[in-house]
């Protein structure tokens, strides 16, 4: 919860949200096996009261409770919410505290351990308490970056409080394990990377933890200081993960029991400065994934699936509100007149406008190799903006003159339209047209570059399409008018149309394999593409040049083929005639394949669209010589959620 302040003090406001008991226990249990493992490991003797540790925001004291009973003595706290000063003091006598903001404490005091909760405030939405920051504290001046969180400086400034070796064990949320250098751990990742090993990671993200706090997807991160000798000689060190797998509340109990262990198939080494850490990658199941990118190599290199495809997201408007037309509301539609609503009178548009009308589908309407066809509602009005740089009139009088229900219709909205692009600082005489998503830039052997109109495409072209939140391979495909809006993203070729195998990738797209490497590779798609297009390997299909392999691709494309031209709806029941159409393909590559699962289906077992996605899993396991068995036991295994 965030609370105000009732002294003069740092900030007004702080992100305050205080720990559960039973967790303080277990992170003050785990950090004594740690200190104890390294002692004896050293073959040295350790001696806790000796250690100097810090808590940097004691709040209730439930860490300083535990430390006592561990027999810590030389421990300092800092807290500052002055309405619990009373609290500390008479429950905490023998420990030093500070009633100030920790982020002022000074960097030459330094510690062996420092534990504890560090405050949570997003900078977005709090941008004048960081400003505030940035301007009393050095340690917050030097680390300061948009879109951060706060108990990012809890990190920075406690790094660099430790002495070497020392011991850093936080509760925060998970989120910024996964971000990249564009966002806001820009210099936390690099500072950690340097300055310290990732020791231990231990994972909370499938229980919650804190009632009142949003954002449930926690972890507790162990970080060591590096020696002056480590730095100097690269020493590596190996990162110990712990997944915690119940799926429920965990409110006043922690289960040891419950926690998966097991070593990162990433060491220290790996973790990149200015990309995601993908921690939660066993040593199982990395040698899986290496096999797999072992077939997606070209010339050394790992091809990604931004090397295939330029990933763009739809249509982003001037303001949605305008531009899509909804039925029954602003739109009436009468067999094949469409009427649209200004002020309170409908009027009819020409044949002109209705081409500027175009079906909209929203990323709920995606299905694996489709889209729901009938979950279109709504019409776009779309305005290609080259068409309109191309006329000789000027672009008032040819819109008027060609569209004039729909210019009349806009210019009711125009000093609107027009101050949000001043806003935006673009032209504001385009406010007829989209901001974004109109046309791609592509490379051109003869021209270097050159922009493709994407309105062709939109209409009669093949098309790939994924939501812009998923956790899951879920691709759509259609070849006939497709309009969207920015919370679809669309994989439009690299190259020419021509040269896109689209049932192939389709299916490679949607298969168990590529749910397979979510997982394993931990990609997310939260309204951003990064982690898909970097992340997500792509067969070379110069690697599959054996009589079998070949045949198998061509089973894969025809397989794909006929669920492109079956699947309009999740439920859609196989009729007879395409039953018979699926049979004969199935005829034909029995006589070719010695594939058991193929040579064991029969053609009098139900078939059904969830069956066709069996057998293409199937052939792409054979594909790529693995086994799905142990696939299946990898994802049980690891990957709980």
């Amino acid at each position: 919860m965030v609370v105000k302040n009732k002294k003069n003090v740092s900030s007004k406001v702080v992100g305050q949200v205080f720990t559960p008991s039973y967790i303080a226990k277990f992170m003050v249990n785990n950090i004594v096996d740690i200190l104890s493992n390294n002692s004896h490991e050293n073959g040295e003797n350790i001696n806790f009261d000796e250690l100097k540790v810090l808590e940097p925001a004691s709040g209730r004291g439930v860490f300083l409770k535990y430390l006592l009973e561990k027999k810590f003595r030389n421990i300092k706290a800092y807290e500052i919410d002055f309405s619990l000063k009373r609290y500390l003091e008479s429950n905490f006598p023998k420990i030093s505290l500070v009633f100030k903001d920790f982020l002022g404490s000074k960097p030459e005091e330094k510690f062996d351990l420092i534990i504890g909760n560090p405050p949570y405030l997003g900078q977005n939405y709090n941008s004048s308490i960081f400003q505030e920051l940035v301007q009393k504290y050095k340690v917050c001046e030097k680390y300061f970056v948009g879109n951060m969180d706060l108990f990012y400086y809890f990190i920075h400034h406690s790094i660099e409080k430790l002495n070497p070796g020392g011991l850093l064990s936080f509760i925060t949320t998970n989120y910024w394990i996964n971000k990249s250098a564009k966002t806001g751990v820009k210099l936390l990742k690099p500072h950690i990377s340097e300055d310290c090993y990732f020791l231990q990671y231990i994972d909370l993200s499938n229980v919650n933890i804190f009632k009142d706090a949003k954002g449930q997807h926690n972890c507790i991160i162990v970080l060591q200081k590096k020696t002056p000798i480590q730095k100097r000689e690269n020493i590596d060190k190996k990162i110990s993960i712990h997944q915690y797998r119940a799926d429920n509340d965990i409110y006043g109990k922690f289960n040891t029991q419950n926690l998966l262990q097991y070593e990162s198939g990433l060491s220290n080494s790996d973790l990149c400065k200015s990309l995601s850490w993908n921690l939660l990658y066993p040593k199982e199941v990395k040698k899986v994934v290496k096999k797999i990118e072992t077939l997606c190599r070209k010339n050394g290199r790992l091809t990604v699936l931004k090397d295939l495809f330029i990933i763009r997201n739809g249509l982003i408007l001037i303001k949605d509100d305008i531009f899509i037309l909804h039925k029954d509301k602003n739109l009436q539609v009468n067999n094949n007149d469409f009427f649209i609503k200004i002020g309170k009178i409908y009027k009819r548009i020409n044949e002109n406008e209705k081409r500027r009308l175009k079906h909209l589908y929203k990323g709920k309407s995606i299905l694996p190799y489709s889209y729901c066809l009938d979950d279109s509602h709504d019409y776009l009005i779309y305005f290609n903006k080259d068409e309109g740089e191309e006329q000789t009139l000027p672009l008032d009088v040819h819109m008027r003159k060609n569209f004039p229900v729909l210019t009349e219709y806009l210019l009711l909205y125009e000093s609107e339209l027009k101050q949000t692009l001043l806003n935006a600082k673009e032209n504001p005489k385009n406010f007829y047209f989209p901001r974004r998503g109109g046309y791609i830039l592509r490379k051109n052997e003869k021209y270097g570059q050159e922009k493709i109109d994407l309105e062709a495409y939109y209409d009669e072209a093949p098309k790939i399409f994924f939501s812009y939140i998923s956790n899951k391979n879920m691709f759509g495909y259609c070849s006939q008018q497709y309009y969207a809006t920015s919370d679809t993203y669309f994989l439009w070729p690299k190259t020419s149309i021509s040269n896109i195998n689209y049932p192939f990738w389709l299916a490679y797209l949607n298969s168990k394999l590529v749910s397979f490497l979510f997982k394993a590779k931990n990609i997310r798609i939260k309204r951003s593409k990064t982690k898909v297009e970097d992340t997500l390997p792509i067969p070379d299909l110069c690697k599959f040049q054996s009589e079998q392999s070949q045949e198998l691709i061509s089973f894969i494309q025809s397989l794909s083929s006929f669920l492109i031209k079956l699947t309009n709806s999740e439920n859609q029941i196989i009729s007879e005639s395409k039953k018979a159409i699926f049979s004969n393909l199935l005829h034909r590559y029995k006589e070719v394949s010695n594939n058991s699962y193929i040579q064991n289906f029969s053609s009098q077992q139900e078939i059904n669209i969830k069956c066709i996605l069996k057998i293409i899993d199937n052939l792409f396991f054979q594909l790529f010589n693995l086994d799905e068995e142990e696939i299946d036991y990898l994802i049980t295994k690891y990957y709980y959620s």
